[in-house]
């Protein structure tokens, strides 16, 4: 470093002399003669240029020939006028001209006489079929340039050479041409060349006065040469400092993978040291496991850290007493000033208790599925139990709705089957006295007129009670069979829903209550009538009990219509209604505020359940303090059921 300070200016002054030399030749020899030949491949790529955009041109036409704009014959009369007055270069004296590949000319400005002529045979000075060897290359390779002799513009006396390029246009089978004489590129100019050497010389000074200033700046470069040792000296002993008091084990390896370096936290946990480890390769070092496939793991690692990659690994180590050491190792590759990898570093951190934790961890985890497996059975199993529990509760509380409807039907025959019995005694007595006084000869006429009027009121009376009691064992025989049947059938919703009214007449009579049915007439519904039955009766009897508890009388509305493939459903009563906070309770079973008056609370819940599970709707409530409470339901409108029949009635 000190030799090439002590000789540095001589080097500087050398280099410049020579850089002044090569540029010297480098303009006299190589730059002055090469200029017009850069010149001329210039214009020709200029020439292919502009063809190409009279393709552009031409394509555009095209396309509005396509569209039905223009006529093929008025696209091409447009072409050759736009082509025939395209002028282009300094003196605005290029040009362009069109052929067919035949060829026959289209357009050419300077020379009118060859327009529409055939110029296969056209020949130049030197005897050369210019446009027969233009449509040959072409044919071949679509475009290309040619070279020959022609008339100077529109001098006909004047000969000179020209480097023309042709390309084809396929839709009009047209090829299109321009070109340019190489004799009007002249070469560099005296005061070009003036204007070169004195950009050189420039830049020749320009690279003398850099040269100076870097004389001067390497004169400093000794002093902070100097410094940058005694820096590097404290960088070294700090990285030394910092290598060997680290708590994870680090070491210094090769691109090969051998060991370069390895701190002290590292040699004390195989017990060796550093000349003992020093030149082996990593993956067979005391750190890792013998395992043949641990070492191409660790090879492969290693591999790809010398190609810049960053690599992480788990390891075990066992010590002598045969105790095992987790370790985490990070591989990193170190790199030089040029970007290449110099070293691979190993840093390893010690997570024998992270690992011990995690093992730990793991039993507890084992141990605690086991135990939830043995808890869940068990709630399963409780969980079963109360299932069965609840449908017995619910088929009892069915058996009590249908026992309700018996004792109020009961009831309800009692009365006019008690009447026909006591007019039909009577109809019996008077039938035996008139036989007595027929059987002595003393039945009068007045007499016999009597029996006959007291024998048309009796049967008439005995009659319309029995017509009665017949009426109520209909209904109670329809809704009762529905109710304990669970077979499909279709029916007319609204006469069904009379039928159930009907049938709860003996619950009603203790509370009057005005029941509205809005539905059409002829809405006919395939499903389990039965669930309709318990899903009313539970309703009715909810604001029966419930909702005018502290009411003389109420009015319960029932509003029904179809949707789509859906039944719709709106019960609503005036009744006292229930908080809002407890409007999300009513559907749970045993829920009930009237416990103390023997509700059980499955009377809602059962609702729930019929129409969200059998029937597949839904059902929503809504409800206002004091001013009663509001059911939604919605199911379809037809049931299928492929087990059972359906019975349409």
């Amino acid at each position: 470093m000190k030799s090439i300070i002590r000789n540095s200016k001589n080097y500087f002054i050398l280099s410049g002399s020579l850089i002044l030399l090569l540029f010297l030749y480098s303009i006299h020899i190589v730059v002055i003669p090469d200029f017009k030949n850069v010149q001329i491949e210039d214009r020709k790529h200029q020439i292919e240029q502009m063809t190409v955009t009279i393709i552009s041109l031409l394509t555009n036409l095209q396309s509005r020939v396509d569209s039905g704009e223009l006529s093929l014959e008025k696209a091409q009369e447009q072409a050759s006028e736009m082509i025939d007055s395209l002028r282009y270069g300094q003196d605005r004296r290029n040009y362009f001209w069109v052929m067919t590949t035949r060829p026959d000319m289209i357009v050419h400005p300077y020379m009118k006489d060859l327009l529409g002529q055939y110029i296969g045979e056209y020949e130049d000075i030197e005897g050369k079929k210019i446009y027969k060897e233009m449509g040959a290359i072409v044919e071949a390779e679509k475009s290309g340039y040619v070279t020959y002799s022609y008339q100077k513009y529109d001098d006909p006396g004047i000969i000179a050479v020209k480097i023309s390029y042709v390309t084809l246009f396929e839709d009009w089978d047209w090829i299109i041409g321009t070109g340019f004489y190489p004799d009007e590129i002249s070469s560099l100019k005296s005061f070009q060349i003036r204007r070169i050497l004195l950009l050189g010389y420039t830049m020749l000074l320009l690279i003398l006065g850099i040269t100076a200033f870097l004389t001067y700046k390497i004169s400093s470069l000794k002093k902070q040469y100097e410094l940058l040792r005694e820096k590097e000296g404290e960088t070294a002993q700090l990285f030394k400092t910092i290598f060997t008091s680290t708590t994870q084990l680090v070491g210094i390896l090769d691109r090969k993978g051998r060991i370069l370096q390895a701190n002290k936290i590292a040699l004390d946990v195989i017990g060796s040291t550093l000349e003992e480890v020093k030149g082996q390769s990593f993956w067979d070092s005391p750190w890792l496991s013998n395992s043949g496939n641990e070492k191409k793991r660790i090879r492969d690692i290693l591999e790809e850290a010398s190609y810049g990659e960053n690599r992480r690994f788990e390891t075990v180590y066992i010590n002598q007493d045969g105790t095992k050491r987790f370790y985490d190792i990070s591989v990193s590759p170190v790199f030089d000033s040029q970007g290449k990898v110099r070293f691979i570093l190993p840093e390893g951190r010690d997570i024998t208790e992270r690992k011990n934790m995690e093992d730990q961890l793991k039993k507890l985890n084992e141990n605690l599925e086991r135990q939830v497996e043995d808890r869940t059975g068990t709630l399963q199993k409780y969980l079963k139990d109360l299932e069965g529990t609840q449908q017995q509760l619910i088929q009892s509380e069915k058996m009590a709705a249908l026992g309700r409807l018996v004792a109020g039907v009961a009831h309800e025959i009692n009365t006019p089957l008690g009447i026909a019995v006591t007019a039909a005694s009577y109809l019996d007595d008077k039938t035996s006295k008139v036989k007595n006084l027929m059987d002595q000869e003393e039945l009068t006429e007045e007499e016999f007129k009597n029996y006959m009027d007291s024998t048309r009121e009796s049967c008439s009376m005995i009659l319309a009670n029995l017509e009665r009691a017949a009426s109520q064992i209909q209904v109670f025989k329809q809704v009762a069979v529905d109710q304990s049947d669970e077979a499909i059938r279709t029916f007319l919703l609204k006469q069904y829903l009379q039928e159930i009214i009907k049938s709860l007449h003996p619950e009603l009579k203790k509370k009057p209550c005005l029941i509205e049915i809005d539905c059409p007439d002829d809405l006919m519904i395939t499903t389990y009538p039965g669930t309709i039955s318990q899903i009313f009766s539970n309703l009715i009897m909810n604001s029966l009990k419930h909702g005018f508890k502290n009411r003389d009388s109420g009015k319960i509305s029932i509003v029904s219509y179809r949707e789509a493939d859906d039944i719709i459903i709106k019960y609503r009563d005036n009744g006292q209604g229930i908080p809002e906070e407890l409007s999300g309770k009513i559907f749970e079973p045993f829920y009930t505020t009237a416990r103390s008056e023997g509700g059980t609370g499955l009377g809602l819940h059962i609702v729930y359940n019929i129409i969200t599970q059998k029937l597949r709707g839904n059902i929503s409530v809504e409800t206002t303090p004091e001013e009663g409470l509001s059911f939604h339901m919605e199911f379809p409108v037809e049931k299928t059921n492929r087990s059972s029949d359906v019975d349409s009635e």
